[in-house]
């Protein structure tokens, strides 16, 4: 059964209650202290370590990634204050912190379909690609590699939103589409007349995320996008739709003429391969992320 077919047997589109902002949780009172700790410009390093070395699923991405081949750390990090010193920064365990807050605060366990730990591998793979890129292309003159790792790494997270409010239904819809992105949008606009692109706006305003994440929420799977940071936006776009290739078989996977031009490099300068690897490495960092989360 096509997509078309499938929603159109469902019979359910006009009975479903519209997403809005205020169907969008708050995290809980102890996450909303990491938060504002992890906002706070002038948090104290140790008191935020300690914070985080109590969460289990934290930490164990937070040092995971640390240790990670990608970071080319010169010895082994056993601590969260050396994964933010000496391999991390700041900025970046503040997206992965706030990342894993917004994925607790969104409940997608009736949607038996839908892979959290493909979710997480995609996200983080996509988001270190993209930082990659930053340092090896002229996309550096656009964006930092913090801020395009944060763009990437909350990008699909208006997936979660939909789940959580329609999830017999993206269960459906995630069956019927066999884990083809693009079809999986489309089928969601003909369904709900909103994607996980629209619903990560709502999120996005709902958590008072900064202006350029909801840019990106909002523009990454529209390639016709020039308005404001339009080649952030389409570049984010395309990793995401590689990543998905590539979970999904894809063996020759390239960008379009438009992104190398904005990369000033071929697609085969870009060391796509390193999507493969990279997939490999955060699919084990998922699976603990999950198992500390549970």
């Amino acid at each position: 059964m096509s997509v078309s077919e499938m929603i159109s047997a469902s019979g359910r589109t006009g009975s479903l209650k519209p997403l809005t902002m205020d169907d969008i949780p708050n995290c809980s009172v102890a996450d909303r202290v990491i938060l504002e700790m992890i906002i706070d410009n002038d948090v104290d390093l140790d008191q935020l370590s300690e914070v985080i070395q109590e969460n289990p699923s934290l930490s164990a991405l937070i040092i995971g990634l640390a240790n990670s081949a990608y970071y080319s750390s010169p010895s082994s990090i056993f601590s969260i204050k050396d994964a933010i010193i000496k391999v991390l920064g700041m900025r970046m365990v503040r997206s992965v912190v706030l990342s894993v807050i917004l994925g607790k605060s969104l409940d997608v366990s009736q949607c038996k379909e839908f892979s959290v730990q493909d979710f997480w591998t995609d996200n983080l793979t996509a988001a270190r690609f993209c930082q990659l890129l930053v340092s090896e292309t002229s996309l550096k003159t656009l964006v930092s590699s913090e801020e395009i790792y944060l763009y990437a790494l909350l990008a699909g997270f208006g997936e979660l939103v939909m789940i959580q409010h329609y999830p017999f239904e993206m269960n459906e819809l995630i069956l019927a589409t066999e884990g083809k992105l693009n079809i999986y949008i489309a089928a969601q606009e003909a369904q709900f007349g909103i994607t996980q692109a629209e619903a990560g706006v709502l999120m996005s305003k709902r958590w008072g995320l900064p202006e350029l994440v909801t840019k990106v929420m909002q523009n990454l799977f529209k390639k016709d996008y020039r308005g404001d940071n339009w080649e952030v936006c389409v570049v984010v776009g395309a990793v995401i739709n590689l990543v998905n290739e590539v979970r999904n078989g894809e063996k020759k996977i390239g960008f379009d003429p438009a992104i190398e031009e904005i990369l000033g490099k071929n697609s085969s300068e870009c060391n796509l391969d390193q999507i493969v690897e990279l997939r490999s490495v955060y699919q084990v960092l998922a699976k603990h992320l999950m198992s500390g989360s549970n």
